[in-house]
């Protein structure tokens, strides 16, 4: 199913202006997101319980005109909105729309936050305190609230590490068939990040809270967990979230975490044409090279999501200070 089928499945009221439940992390399929459960056998009774009780997934109409939205009042008191296409994820819009999930190199060496604001759209004020975040921390997070789906808020979520990594997209050693100490410390690493505060005021909501409210991993027996705030419910509600079309982000060759940030960052506004200067996209993805390499760097991850089809007719112009494109339909 593509990401139009699936939005087409929603229903909800009409939101006001650049407000948009359309939706950004390579999970593998919905197997290998199964797999990452399989193991703990009372996580996924504990999960099939709370949906019974949630109603799961509620029945939906198609919606007039090209959008559809989601019902209101779907997102239940203590569960996520149920995304259950594999190749789509969720994430608030106003996340999308700073670098607290930074375009940066892996090897680049991490700013440390304390409670250091970040650049975002008037009307919002986002704050960080921890390391910094990169796109692989996103698709990490993205994941986690993928598996958290129909696991009750604030209950520790099981998950196999090895099916995590498959369903990030990752293979293992083709010498020994499984991941590398380096691939779990880093998986530890990132889970340790997202445990930083996010501090966020919008005209809706002001907010206090870590991404990942926790992790635990058992020595003895290999068991490994993590926790996922009921506080971040705030995040989503009023249909304040995007969905990402995870098998477009797998297609990037690219420029790929300018072109990842760019495609959560288009995909957080509606559907058609969105101009935007190209310093506020410097500012709002935290690039501090000059304005002359941001540029090209800009042109060649907007040309690769059009080679993609995340977004369509991209242009430059006023002596290439401005930059639009339609929004396709991924």
């Amino acid at each position: 199913m593509n990401l139009p089928e699936f939005e087409d499945r929603l229903v909800s009221e009409e939101i006001e202006a650049e407000e948009s439940h359309d939706a950004t992390h390579a999970v593998k399929s919905g197997k290998a997101i199964a797999e990452a459960l399989v193991k703990f056998p009372k996580v996924r009774e504990r999960g099939a319980k709370s949906r019974a009780k949630a109603g799961a997934v509620q029945q939906r109409t198609p919606a007039s005109g090209s959008e559809s939205k989601l019902a209101s009042g779907s997102i239940g008191q203590s569960q996520f909105p149920f995304f259950l296409d594999e190749h789509i994820a969720a994430l608030p819009n106003h996340l999308l729309r700073t670098p607290l999930f930074a375009p940066i190199q892996p090897c680049k060496e991490r700013r440390e936050y304390n409670d250091t604001q970040l650049p975002s759209p008037q009307g919002v004020t986002a704050k960080w305190k921890g390391t910094q975040l990169d796109m692989a921390d996103q698709e990490v997070f993205m994941l986690a609230l993928k598996l958290a789906q129909g696991v009750a808020l604030n209950t520790p979520v099981r998950c196999d590490r090895a099916a995590f990594f498959k369903a990030l997209g990752w293979k293992p050693s083709r010498t020994t068939g499984s991941f590398g100490t380096s691939a779990y410390e880093w998986l530890n690493k990132s889970f340790r990040r997202l445990t930083g505060t996010l501090s966020i005021e919008t005209n809706r909501y002001n907010a206090h809270l870590p991404l990942v409210a926790s992790w635990v991993q058992d020595k003895d027996t290999g068991e490994w967990e993590f926790t996922i705030s009921s506080n971040i419910l705030k995040l989503f509600q009023n249909n304040e979230f995007s969905f990402i079309d995870l098998a477009k982000r797998r297609q990037i060759k690219k420029r790929i975490h300018m072109a990842k940030w760019l495609q959560s960052y288009a995909m957080s506004h509606r559907r058609g044409l969105h101009q935007i200067s190209v310093e506020h996209l410097k500012e709002w993805c935290g690039y501090n090279s000059p304005t002359r390499k941001f540029r090209e760097a800009l042109r060649e991850a907007l040309e690769e999501l059009e080679r993609v089809g995340v977004l369509l007719d991209v242009r430059f112009y006023k002596d290439d200070t401005m930059v639009r494109w339609v929004r396709g339909p991924a």
